[in-house]
């Protein structure tokens, strides 16, 4: 098993915020209020962390709305099909105005990348991560450790 020293702030480092307001459409009835859906994100950078977290606001978002956001990891696989060499592994849900911890156990290679599909009734968000820079346990080599210890003995 796995586990992280989340609760210490200092284990956590800012990659990247950005905010995102949709276009509005053209339209005969300026009443309606139409606006284009805003276009799936990707975040400009490369991570490797095994656990991520996200903050997601948005100023026009109703009170009852709680989705804020898809987001896909994305690893470059060196097949092309279709001119585009990058595979989703897996994609997980955030959350408006609360952390949405994304842990990601399995790695496919060096760094991945993060592709963000916002609903289309969000007009604006802002998006904010963080990536977990602090010690990673795994319980299960601590107790392989311990049996390697006491081999000698038997």
């Amino acid at each position: 098993m796995i586990s992280y020293n989340a609760g210490n702030s200092s284990n956590w480092q800012s990659v990247w915020s950005q905010s995102f307001t949709a276009e509005p459409a053209p339209g005969n009835k300026p009443e309606l209020e139409r606006y284009f859906p805003l276009p799936d994100i990707s975040v400009p950078i490369q991570l490797s962390a095994g656990l991520l977290a996200f903050y997601a606001t948005s100023q026009d978002a109703d009170p009852k709305w709680k989705f804020a956001a898809n987001v896909k990891r994305k690893y470059v696989t060196g097949l092309t099909v279709g001119g585009n060499p990058d595979a989703v592994v897996d994609s997980k849900r955030i959350f408006l105005n609360q952390f949405s911890l994304l842990r990601y156990p399995v790695s496919f290679g060096s760094s991945y990348s993060l592709l963000i599909s916002v609903p289309y009734w969000h007009r604006q968000i802002t998006l904010s991560l963080w990536e977990y820079t602090g010690p990673v346990i795994d319980t299960a080599d601590q107790k392989l450790e311990q049996i390697l210890e006491r081999l000698p003995v038997l």
